[in-house]
């Protein structure tokens, strides 16, 4: 089998070193492969023979495949919104990963901490099905919210009972309804070991399915899992006139309120990467007021309020000629380009020569008159993510072969 999936992977164009001379793609998919074997199936494997291992990871490829994709998404946040959210999502998850005949893993490879006003506090390491319990009982007690957890006995919940009212009284926490639960997974290489899993079910298991792996009910509610709830609805377009605006949607429940937004909403929403959003954080303005019970304090939330008071705050309006041939009302993020994208394929000039252009510097026109090119810009989280209006500088280049 190992030799069968080698060369179907040969076939979708991976190979077994890179130019360098290091090892590829392909030695790294089996011997992560194996790598999943040994851990899960430890009795039966052995590095000379994985044949027979191979064989039951085909037989458990879903439920193996549903964990390492949880287990990649290194960290979650969780709040008085999204823990809702999460426990429907542990509850479904463990009940696929874990049949009755082989009850539960009790690997503790999960660090649980309280989150609040940016500080951690270290709870306990758990395995995932005390994460289920506990995110249950954390909802009960703290939360106000009718659950009874059933599996995890009386003595574990009141011993997260006992550390969570210790670090909530040490660390005179007022407002309980403003913490949170962090959760670290701890385990490492997860991410490589997941897309081999999904390369190991398009050769040996997709064949005799209708559906990809992808398609599978299960793996469909993980790619729903909390931290790719879109709360969000566009109620303003970003134009040369305006900034972009964003509302909750209707269909969210009312007690969620200011509604916390997360890293794939806000990349959506200002149009850049995850790494740049960082910045967002670092400047601090995701946050309401201390202790503010409407607004969520984790680090990867983000209230719409805040949001919007971002996107218009950072948003620059110039005046406009009246007799301006360029028209400020065209949609959306296409429409904005960054400077070494405008000097290098509308303008073809210099650096400097751009600065004076939009600076207070005058250029002279065709008719050998006074002018600067008046364009509106956005300048998020730092000078090197500043946009430019792209259609004023078609028309000035038009204008100006």
């Amino acid at each position: 089998m190992k030799t069968k999936f080698e060369k179907w992977l040969q076939a979708q164009g991976l190979s077994e070193k890179t130019k360098s001379g290091k090892l590829g793609t392909i030695v790294t998919y089996t011997d992560a492969i194996n790598g999943i074997c040994k851990e899960r199936f430890s009795k039966e494997f052995t590095q000379k023979d994985t044949d027979k291992t191979w064989k039951l990871l085909c037989e458990e490829i879903i439920p193996i495949a549903a964990k390492y994709q949880e287990l990649s998404h290194k960290e979650y946040m969780l709040d008085r919104v999204m823990v809702w959210y999460a426990i429907d999502y542990f509850s479904s998850i463990l009940s696929f990963m874990y049949g009755k005949e082989n009850g539960y893993e009790t690997k503790p490879d999960i660090n649980l901490y309280l989150f609040h006003n940016q500080q951690n506090y270290f709870i306990k390491s758990i395995c995932l099905h005390e994460l289920n319990e506990y995110t249950q009982y954390f909802a009960t007690l703290y939360f106000n919210r009718d659950f009874r957890p059933k599996k995890v006995n009386s003595y574990q919940l009141n011993e997260l009972k006992k550390i969570v009212d210790k670090i909530i009284w040490d660390n005179k926490i007022k407002e309980v309804h403003n913490v949170g639960f962090h959760i670290v997974y701890k385990q490492s290489r997860v991410k490589n070991r997941r897309s081999a899993l999904n390369h190991f079910y398009n050769c040996f298991i997709n064949p005799s399915f209708k559906n990809p792996l992808e398609q599978h009910p299960v793996l469909m509610a993980i790619k729903n899992r909390p931290d790719r709830l879109q709360f969000f609805s566009v109620i303003q377009e970003i134009t040369g006139e305006q900034p972009r605006q964003i509302k909750i949607k209707d269909n969210i429940s009312p007690m969620s309120l200011t509604c916390p937004l997360q890293q794939y909403d806000l990349a959506e929403i200002f149009d850049i990467d995850r790494k740049s959003i960082q910045k967002y954080l670092e400047a601090k303005v995701c946050y309401a007021s201390s202790g503010d019970f409407d607004t969520t304090e984790l680090r990867t939330y983000y209230s719409v309020a805040k949001t919007n008071e971002y996107l218009s705050q950072y948003y620059h309006k110039v005046a406009v000629d009246s007799d301006s041939s360029v028209s400020f009302k065209e949609k959306g993020y296409e429409h904005w380009k960054r400077k070494s994208y405008i000097i290098k394929n509308v303008l073809h000039i210099g650096k400097d020569a751009f600065d004076t252009l939009i600076g207070k510097k005058y250029v002279l026109d065709t008719d050998g008159k006074p002018k600067r090119v008046n364009c509106p810009y956005i300048d998020y989280f730092s000078e090197a993510n500043t946009r430019y209006y792209l259609p004023v500088f078609l028309d000035y280049a038009a204008k100006h072969p």
